[in-house]
């Protein structure tokens, strides 16, 4: 595989799809058990566009 400036951005922006995607749902649980002070900010909720690109880009690549 060869190595482009398209196959590095992609990768790129992945990684950081996935991360705040991740951050999110780390963010959640440790809330849920009550890790988390219960005024601690969360997340927009905007950030739910992650989610969905992160699965739309793992759908199409992976399939």
């Amino acid at each position: 595989m060869k190595w482009t400036p398209l196959i590095i951005g992609l990768t790129v922006a992945y990684f950081l799809l996935a991360s705040i995607t991740t951050f999110d749902v780390r963010m959640t649980q440790a809330k849920r058990q009550g890790i988390l002070p219960p005024d601690e900010p969360m997340l927009p909720k905007w950030v739910i566009v992650f989610y969905w690109l992160e699965w739309e880009s793992c759908s199409y690549y992976c399939t």
